[in-house]
């Protein structure tokens, strides 16, 4: 193993023995590596090195801060860091819902890096990019060499498979933020009031509904739309370390509802993203779209999100409330038995809940296996 001390997350549950093992699709030493260079990545660096410096001055006037001490440290291509410092984030299979229902279009497996808890490293692989001609795509980069794609086609085509540089989304400054058309991704769910208000409020002549986390941002890198929203906590960092590399290669903005940057901290119980998430290709799209969400709504989308994060907050103590009036109906002797400690189970974890249940005997009524599989959802 390469880097045995850095640490490895991903969606797939590890600890689940359930998984079978097999041998790996790929070995390390079958990896083409002329395909990524070092004399590429360095020829493209210093091509790059110059509008990215611009690129973190601006991300400052984002942020509203000095850019993370991260993203200044490797403005500079550094050679070596600490293992300790970087996460790898993997989500081996993203769209998994129109997976199951056959849309193979929405299918991406993602591997993010971060370093000091920002993205430095983004790899995403579309397996199904073009079907009828059998194309794959994998887009890879970082933020100070740019971004890169790699298309595989079959046999007859393969004098097409090669590795081409991405230019930097356009910074279309000239144009007035009144007269911009806009573009925007969003999700497939439509029954979001508040976030259709948030769409709507910006103005696009065209909104794309678009499955899969990474599938949008390969909407975005591929120039499809130019800015996209998502204030309802659910996206993971596994989700997002890939995206925000490769969106940050080709200089775009990336930023939670506060304009802050996204940080990847590993250390955390929970790695689901509550503070929201925007992303635009340019600055210009990303001014041009705040002002147009707090003159059309009257307040900030800081304000908006908390709002819809409130909002989260109370669906999920209705469910947990509905799942334990679920419990007390099986077992109409639930109150008066040792289970009902584990009566406020949304605040606990499956564990928890099964430690708690084998403190006491159960009714000959209940059937604890039943409730634990009601209850650990």
């Amino acid at each position: 193993m390469l880097y045995p001390r850095a640490k490895i997350i991903g969606e797939e549950d590890d600890s689940d023995k359930s998984y079978e093992v097999k041998n790996p699709y790929i070995q390390p030493d079958q990896i083409d590596k002329n395909h990524i260079s070092q004399k590429m990545l360095l020829e493209n660096y210093k091509l790059h090195k110059g509008p990215y410096r611009d690129y973190l001055r601006e991300l400052e006037q984002v942020y509203g801060q000095v850019a993370s001490e991260s993203d200044w440290n490797f403005f500079e291509f550094p050679d070596e860091f600490y293992e300790e410092e970087m996460v790898i984030w993997i989500d081996p299979l993203d769209g998994t819902k129109g997976f199951t229902e056959g849309h193979l279009h929405h299918i991406t497996s993602m591997i993010g890096v971060s370093v000091n808890m920002r993205p430095r490293i983004g790899i995403i692989h579309k397996p199904y990019y073009n079907r009828l001609y059998k194309q794959s795509r994998t887009y890879f980069g970082t933020p100070e060499c740019g971004l890169f794609i790699k298309d595989k086609f079959p046999e007859k085509l393969r004098r097409l498979q090669r590795v081409t540089p991405l230019m930097p989304f356009p910074n279309e400054d000239t144009i007035e933020n009144d007269q911009y058309n806009l573009w925007v991704c969003a999700s497939l769910n439509k029954n979001q009031d508040i976030m259709n208000q948030v769409i709507n409020a910006c103005k696009p002549i065209n909104v794309a509904r678009v499955a899969g986390s990474g599938n949008k941002f390969v909407h975005m890198i591929d120039q499809k739309s130019d800015f996209y929203i998502n204030l309802v906590p659910g996206f993971k960092y596994w989700d997002m370390c890939a995206s925000e590399a490769l969106i940050q290669a080709k200089m775009g903005i990336v930023t939670d509802a506060s304009s802050r940057p996204l940080i990847y901290d590993h250390t955390k119980d929970n790695y689901t993203i509550r503070e929201g998430i925007i992303v635009a290709k340019n600055k210009k799209v990303f001014d041009v779209c705040q002002e147009r969400i707090e003159s059309c709504l009257g307040r900030s989308i800081t304000e908006i999100q908390r709002e819809i994060a409130e909002d989260a907050r109370k669906a999920r103590e209705k469910r947990g409330k509905d799942e334990q009036h679920k419990v007390i109906k099986l077992n109409p002797h639930f109150e008066d038995s040792p289970q009902a400690e584990i009566r406020n189970f949304s605040t606990k974890s499956p564990v928890e809940i099964g430690m708690a249940m084998e403190r006491g005997a159960a009714k000959p009524t209940l059937d604890r296996a039943k409730v634990l599989r009601e209850i650990s959802f």
